[in-house]
């Protein structure tokens, strides 16, 4: 497969970006470690290039071309109703995405009846091989409970060292 490369290719590499091929197209995958991630986002902000997957409505007889020109991929390759994932074209009804999260007990379970490989239901990035945190549950509620859930964690203040109680 072909790597291509997007216009902030070189100033995630700079930042210490290691990459992963997402549908030909070399992406950032992480900076440091997770943990520094995880921490830069608690501390400042993450963001999170979801220019592939959003939603755009185009239509009219040159539509095809027309996307074709203006995204990184061939989308009139892709026939009606269906999604291309770097494993294969599926009905988007029975996509990896859609049928994400994959629990262990799914991926292990002798009645694995997805359309993709199960191995792409595991980790669908290949770094995922060495890294992998399988949830407990899948969905909870379709997207709209898993996008709308509820934090009943303590305030981040409650974490907070409390040194000056213990000093004399």
């Amino acid at each position: 497969m072909t790597e291509n490369y997007t216009a902030l290719y070189e100033q995630h590499k700079k930042a210490g970006a290691s990459f992963t091929d997402f549908g030909g197209w070399q992406m950032p995958l992480k900076y440091e470690s997770e943990l520094a991630e995880h921490h830069a986002v608690r501390n400042a902000a993450g963001l999170f290039d979801l220019s592939h997957m959003g939603e755009v409505w185009v239509s009219g007889p040159d539509a095809a071309g027309f996307l074709d020109y203006a995204l990184v991929g061939k989308l009139s390759a892709i026939a009606v109703g269906k999604a291309k994932y770097s494993h294969g074209d599926f009905r988007v009804e029975n996509s990896p995405l859609r049928n994400a999260p994959h629990t262990a007990a799914a991926v292990v379970s002798s009645d694995w009846d997805r359309a993709y490989p199960r191995e792409q239901g595991a980790f669908p990035v290949l770094q995922l091989k060495q890294d992998k945190y399988f949830p407990p549950v899948g969905r909870i509620d379709g997207a709209a409970g898993d996008r709308n859930l509820i934090c009943s964690c303590p305030p981040l203040e409650s974490f907070e060292d409390n040194t000056a109680a213990f000093e004399n």
